[in-house]
């Protein structure tokens, strides 16, 4: 097959994903906002130390590996339907196990976070819904249903956020907002439940048989997840341990989640997997290359600006957001902008859509470990400072092992990988846009007017020229292709200029 038939196959868009679960996140990043203003710095560190460990529990129940075998199993569309029933099966089983054993030993666990029994109870009801609340959308997404599944997640997750925020106005407890949280999490699993029984793809009861068969696929993977964890999150559970609960947020605040950055990094991912695995399956290795490169290249050209407009405005931004109270935060950011370009970059696509559980757990412990030991020196030596450096030598570490491997297993080179070209243009045009704002600061009267003036122009300015040269870098991206197309028809010279 030639390399431009491969090249025209149809390359299912994540943007639908994307976009919904984008509006839901701006949503989600107003509860930080609202905590800063409405909750004592002593809540919002608690707040974030509890969801920090809620975010292990994925890890801690060896379901990590579901997600991606979801993907692996439908993309080879064989006996798919069998094999996700039996992946609900197990979820279930392993969720509702590790509730158990937090019951169990919550006198030991308790004593070692130092949390009270309300406290505890409920992280422990909240951790029983984190696997299943994901899963029925993540089923929707292997079976190519990018609509369906985007429409459900929003709906719901745009319940959960409006409840959490309620939650801060009304109560500003952690406990209750933890709760508020739980409810809203079970409705969306029975909701899950519901669809998923009537479409066949999740049993009524238990598929005991199925679970044990993709079990062999999936804990290798999964047994991985603690390390993964530690890969991406030492920094934080390490601090979470060695500073106070306020600290701890200024910290958190610093290493500001940018929920639209994270959003398209997953749903590409999400929707990249399947797409890789099929070509993979039928030896169509050229394509696979091409699924990857256009896969990067749609992932920085957001990714580069936004990590450049973050560490040019990183003071306003944190005191727009959390007040003057928390603008130290602003020096973790600048560090931090690093680290989220870096996690864009995806290492380990291919071997999850070839099934390499093995390669993929004997990494990510490799990974883990060294994170851990690296962010443990840094951090008693430097503080924050240290650990945050840590993480990002651990990234750039990790990216190096996943290209290797593509490289040596599927005979690609870095040139078919890497989008050198586009790369290169987003950088040099971000960061020539970043010196003019750097440069212009000086003429506003303080950071913000600076920041709420330069920042728009920045983002239109960046998106504007790379349509007008390269209008084929938005040929995935149709939101973003139909509003430049809009406001380029609206001006007579750029459109003639365009033309022409």
């Amino acid at each position: 097959m030639l390399v431009e038939d491969l090249e025209k196959k149809t390359i299912i868009s994540h943007w639908p994903v994307t976009i919904l679960n984008g509006i839901v996140a701006l949503i989600y990043l107003a509860i930080p906002m609202y905590m800063s203003r409405l909750v004592s710095g002593e809540e919002i560190g608690k707040y974030k130390i509890i969801f920090l460990y809620l975010s292990m529990i994925p890890s801690l129940t060896f379901c990590t590996g579901i997600e991606s075998g979801l993907y692996y199993w439908t993309g080879l569309l064989d006996k798919a339907r069998e094999k996700v029933r039996g992946a609900w099966s197990m979820a279930l089983i392993q969720s509702v196990s590790f509730f158990i054993i937090l019951i169990i030993f919550s006198p030991f666990i308790r004593t070692w976070l130092r949390w009270d029994w309300e406290q505890y109870i409920s992280f422990a009801f909240a951790a029983l819904t984190i696997v299943l609340s994901s899963l029925y959308e993540s089923i929707l997404i292997a079976r190519k249903k990018i609509w369906s599944s985007a429409l459900f997640s929003t709906f719901f997750n745009t319940i959960n956020a409006l409840a959490i925020v309620f939650a801060i106005v009304y109560f500003k407890s952690t406990v209750k907002i933890l709760w508020v949280y739980t409810i809203t999490m079970f409705i969306k699993i029975a909701a899950s439940y519901y669809f998923g029984v009537k479409e066949g793809w999740i049993p009524a009861g238990l598929d005991l048989r199925e679970a044990k068969n993709v079990l062999k696929y999936y804990l290798p993977v999964s047994s991985s997840g603690v390390f993964d964890f530690f890969v991406n999150n030492a920094d934080r559970f390490l601090l979470s341990l060695l500073i106070s609960p306020v600290q701890f947020a200024s910290y958190s605040f610093g290493c500001l989640a940018i929920p639209p950055l994270q959003i398209l990094e997953t749903s590409v991912n999400r929707v990249i997997i399947p797409q890789l695995a099929t070509a993979i399956e039928h030896g169509e290795k050229r394509h696979a290359a091409h699924l990857y490169r256009s896969c990067l290249e749609q992932i920085m050209l957001i990714f580069i600006p936004a990590c450049v407009g973050l560490f040019i405005f990183s003071d306003p931004i944190i005191k727009l957001l959390f007040t003057e109270k928390y603008s130290d935060s602003a020096q973790y950011l600048k560090l931090y902008t690093f680290l989220i370009l870096l996690t864009g970059i995806p290492y380990d696509i291919a071997a999850r859509a070839s099934g390499d559980g093995k390669w993929i757990l004997k990494n990510t412990i490799r990974m883990g470990s060294f994170s851990l030991i690296l962010c443990t020196m840094l951090a008693w030596k430097w503080g924050p400072f240290g650990a945050l450096s840590a993480m990002i030598v651990t990234l750039i570490v990790q990216k190096y092992y996943g290209f290797n491997l593509m490289i040596k297993n599927y005979g690609w080179s870095f040139k078919e990988l890497l989008p050198l070209n586009s790369i290169s243009l987003y950088l040099g045009l971000a960061g020539t846009l970043g010196i003019v704002c750097l440069i212009l600061q000086s003429f506003f009267y303080n950071g913000l007017t600076w920041f709420i003036s330069c920042s728009i122009p920045f983002a239109l300015i960046y998106l504007g020229t790379l349509f007008y040269f390269r209008k084929d870098l938005f040929g995935n991206i149709p939101f973003l292709h139909k509003m430049m197309s809009t406001l380029f028809s609206k001006n007579k010279y750029l459109s003639n200029q365009y033309e022409n």
